[in-house]
């Protein structure tokens, strides 16, 4: 009888996927995946995941042992199952893996082609050795191949990196992710969503960096389906990398630096096709001048009033007017990334003016 995590499996890479089907969704919503016990779970992930990442390494060991036979689909998730656990997993033994892969084929109806599988994956078994030294050279020949990535995205990076530093990055880029999760320090606090945590099943480490506030960051560890716990059900916390506060930290504003209020959200034109508007500092004409990128605050690179744009010096508290940006100007605003619209000012022709739209709230 095959363990059950290896059945699952195989039935999960060889059923059909449908748009946005994607298998951390599977393993969540599978029935048989949440009756396993943790270890099987693991054990279900790592060879769903696995072979996945893997996919082009394993197709080409394959290939190297039935001289690049097409074969039928569901006999080839068999071979790339067996081969994942004898080439990627240290700890099952490779008679496991063999075994346990013949008797799966003979469980889904393929008695016929038992022998077969068991030729190609004890043909590997015998020559483990040489092969893997065959794969370490072929992650230099053909990286492409070698690491399981796209061809296209090898040559885009091999254009801007030295060969070191393109095997580090597709190394890197095909290894298990980890899992972070940032608290919601508006609803929860650090010890109280340890806590739920702790009560859930849910193991976490806090992160200390000094760019992290404390209590922020922390890793995940095991864990039932995420989405299902009630502490991210009622927004205690989010799934986001640590390098994202680290982007915040760098780009953030310095000593010195100006940060305008208003975004693309407010006034769209500049940013979709370059529109020129007039820009004043009042109170500060006649004054000194400086040469300024007048840019907004979203995390787009086109999010920019003006570019080397001559205005007087001004710092925190001064007010810029944007002149001519014409009735629609509010028309053409929206709410992405969260941004609110600001309120809407009709100037009369005495001069007087009116508030005729209030700025948005949340």
């Amino acid at each position: 009888m095959v363990s059950a995590p290896r059945q699952i499996a195989a039935r999960l890479l060889a059923s059909p996927f449908g748009p946005a089907d994607f298998l951390e969704h599977r393993l969540e919503s599978d029935p048989a995946v949440r009756a396993l016990p943790s270890n099987d779970r693991r054990l279900v992930q790592e060879l769903l995941f696995g072979v996945t990442r893997w996919r082009m390494t394993l197709d080409w060991l394959i290939a190297r042992k039935t001289d690049g036979r097409t074969q039928p689909p569901v006999l080839q998730h068999l071979l790339r199952l067996g081969l994942y656990q004898l080439y990627f997993l240290d700890r099952i033994p490779g008679f496991a893996a063999v075994n346990e892969t013949v008797e799966l084929a003979r469980e889904l109806g393929f008695s016929r082609s038992t022998g077969f599988i068991n030729a190609v994956l004890r043909s590997h078994l015998r020559e483990h050795a040489a092969l893997s030294q065959e794969l370490l050279a072929l992650r230099h020949t053909d990286p492409a191949t070698g690491w399981s990535h796209p061809q296209w995205l090898v040559d885009r990076w091999s254009r801007t990196l030295d060969a070191e530093s393109l095997q580090k990055l597709l190394g890197w880029n095909n290894s298990p992710p980890h899992t972070f999760a940032r608290a919601n320090l508006l609803l929860t606090t650090a010890d109280a969503l340890s806590a739920d945590w702790k009560s859930e099943g849910v193991g976490a480490n806090r992160i200390q960096q000094d760019w992290i506030p404390e209590g922020l960051m922390f890793e995940i560890g095991e864990h039932p389906p995420l989405a299902s716990l009630p502490s991210f059900q009622k927004g205690g916390f989010y799934l986001q990398d640590p390098s994202t506060l680290l982007a915040v930290h760098e780009l953030g504003a310095r000593p010195g630096e100006t940060i305008l209020d208003a975004c693309a959200a407010d006034l769209l034109r500049p940013a979709m096709y370059q529109a020129w508007h007039r820009i004043t500092v009042p109170g500060r004409e006649g004054g000194p001048t400086a040469v300024y990128d007048v840019t907004g605050g979203l995390c787009e690179n086109n999010d920019k009033f003006a570019v080397d744009r001559e205005l007087p010096v001004c710092g925190c508290g001064d007010l810029l007017v944007i002149h001519d940006t014409g009735a629609h100007g509010r028309s053409m605003g929206y709410n992405y990334n969260g941004k609110l619209r600001s309120a809407e000012v009709l100037l009369g022709a005495d001069g007087s003016t009116r508030l005729i739209r209030r700025a948005e709230t949340p």
